[in-house]
C-alpha cells in the first residue's frame, strides 16, 4: 500500500463521517493535520495510520548492481 493508497483510503472514511472535520474530532487528531494529508503536503501520520487501522513498515533492501 503507498501513501497515496492510504490518502484514498482516508478520503473515502472522510466521506462516511460527512466532513474531515467530524473525521479529525472523531478521532482527536488536527484538522489541519488531516486536511495536510489528504492534499498530498505530508505523509500520514501515525494518528492517521492508527485512526484508519494501519501500520506502516520500512523495508531496506539492497539495490541491483
Amino acid at each position: 500500500m503507498t501513501a497515496d493508497d492510504v490518502r484514498a483510503l482516508l478520503r473515502s472514511e472522510i466521506e462516511k463521517a460527512g466532513t474531515a472535520k467530524a473525521w479529525a474530532k472523531r478521532y482527536e487528531i488536527s484538522t489541519t493535520l488531516v486536511s495536510d494529508t489528504v492534499s498530498g503536503r505530508r505523509d500520514p501520520s501515525f494518528a492517521i495510520m492508527k485512526a484508519l487501522g494501519l501500520t506502516r513498515e520500512t523495508l531496506y533492501y539492497r539495490a541491483a548492481q
